[in-house]
């Protein structure tokens, strides 16, 4: 029976029900078959997207040589914005879990938890969301720092399959896909080191007031100054960005703080990502911020803070559902009880 009948089914119920319930009766009834409809309605739409498997790291390889499937691992972390909309929008599309139920073992891994942390050190993530296409040994076949949207996620895939695993398409999907222009120019001007390419694409989309966008830009220019190793530029950019509120949210001055740490020793730079992470707190004191403040304090050693917001972190961490074994594992390095 499709909805529309059930619906039309359900305004005639009252009439039927009364013939042997009273009016209380009735109520109860009536409300019990709506919410039946729409627990059933939302199922539906949940099946519909990527099934992801509720299985450890190696019990996912095992899978994906059982089932001869490749690996399709989503990197994220509870905070992460576009990690967020890609879960309740791009996730959940029909045709999106058409192609990665057929062709991958679908693993979530929150790299703040559990054996992320571990993982995201082997697949050296320095991002949310990173997304990995691996093989049933787990080698890197490809890998994606950055949302997407629905097309844009299809399209990577379906390319990736193509050039890995072209047996698991479709005859209608087996025409070549061709790679992103946005993900060829950002990947290229990395590669390249060339600033002025970065400079016009990063214009083009600032200011964002696309989270997705916001969160792309901050994260791009942290892995073109890594692989060029030019930290004065990724700073110089973010100081200008982070001038607009599109981009200067708890969540962008954190990540900006945390990838100017990861970048660079110079005490400079340090503490303008202080200065950052201090306005990020400003907006929100979470469990990341706390986190992240602490680490650039133990950076500069600065003993009795970084022990301070350590165990803010912590105890933060514990109610939001936050990285609280990295963070224990770090106050233990403090020697700290």
């Amino acid at each position: 029976m499709n909805e529309l009948g059930t619906m039309l089914d359900l305004f005639q119920a009252p009439k039927l029900l009364s013939l042997t319930f009273g009016p209380m009766k009735n109520a109860i009834l009536f409300l019990a078959l709506f919410l039946t409809i729409g627990m059933t309605s939302a199922l539906t739409a949940q099946d519909k997207g990527i099934q992801f498997a509720k299985v450890s790291f190696d019990e996912a390889k095992s899978l994906a040589d059982q089932e001869d499937k490749l690996i399709f691992m989503d990197g994220y972390a509870v905070w992460c914005g576009p990690c967020r909309y890609m879960a309740a929008n791009v996730f959940t599309d029909p045709e999106v879990g058409e192609l990665f139920n057929r062709s991958f073992v679908n693993l979530k891994m929150d790299m703040e938890k559990g054996e992320g942390p571990r993982l995201a050190r082997v697949y050296r993530l320095t991002a949310y969301p990173t997304l990995f296409i691996l093989d049933s040994e787990g080698q890197v076949l490809e890998k994606k720092v950055g949302g997407m949207n629905t097309a844009q996620f299809k399209a990577w895939a379906k390319k990736a399959i193509q050039r890995h695993r072209p047996d698991l398409l479709g005859a209608s999907e087996a025409a070549p896909v061709l790679r992103l222009p946005a993900e060829e120019s950002w990947y290229a001007a990395i590669e390249s080191g060339n600033k002025d390419k970065m400079m016009g694409m990063t214009r083009r989309m600032y200011p964002s007031e696309n989270l997705e966008d916001q969160m792309a830009v901050i994260g791009y220019w942290h892995q073109y100054a890594k692989f060029n190793e030019q930290p004065g530029l990724y700073m110089a950019t973010m100081t200008e960005l982070l001038k607009h509120s599109n981009y200067a949210t708890d969540v962008g001055l954190n990540n900006a703080a945390w990838y100017a740490m990861d970048l660079t020793q110079d005490e400079g730079y340090l503490l303008q990502a202080v200065a950052w992470i201090e306005k990020a707190m400003d907006q929100k004191a979470s469990w990341y911020s706390y986190d992240t403040i602490a680490r650039l304090m133990y950076s500069q050693g600065d003993v009795e803070l970084d022990r301070e917001f350590a165990e803010k972190a912590l105890t933060r961490a514990r109610t939001d559902d936050g990285d609280v074994e990295g963070i224990e594992q770090f106050i233990r390095s403090l020697g700290v009880n």
